[in-house]
């Protein structure tokens, strides 16, 4: 099993405003899982400044700790951040993950320790992370 292979950094993930994801604890999440005992928990947090958000997602097998994480962000809307999990939700569905809606979570108080270590870098390191496409100047105020 290859979760977050480097290949995975090469793809480019179109963010998916569709459906809908399941909300645990106040928190948008998902849970995936490979045929061979992999799984896959991408949950998305609130900076708590009103503003932004990260996606943190652990990966590795039932019942033992990850083996593999990944932090993205910041994203500027719930609905930006929300897209970026769907479209990494369906990268894994086709790589043969399948999304496990009953299941439990269990590396749900590492991924708000991430979140958290995220949250007090951003406030220590004040950064400006708007984005302006190549291509389209910014506004002139003239």
């Amino acid at each position: 099993m290859t979760l977050f292979s480097n290949a995975d950094s090469e793809r480019a993930v179109r963010l998916d405003y569709g459906s809908d994801a399941d909300e645990v604890n106040g928190r948008q999440c998902a849970l995936v899982r490979a045929g061979d005992g992999g799984r896959v928990e991408i949950s998305l947090h609130d900076h708590r400044d009103a503003e932004t958000f990260c996606l943190v997602a652990l990966g590795g097998r039932e019942g033992a700790a990850p083996e593999r994480k990944r932090c993205m962000g910041p994203f500027h809307s719930l609905a930006q951040g929300q897209g970026a999990m769907k479209a990494i939700v369906a990268a894994l569905l086709n790589d043969a993950y399948a999304v496990e809606t009953d299941g439990r979570f269990q590396w749900e108080l590492m991924a708000a320790r991430l979140a958290k270590e995220i949250r007090e870098t951003r406030i220590r390191h004040r950064t400006d992370t708007t984005f302006v496409p190549l291509g389209v100047p910014p506004e002139n105020p003239d």
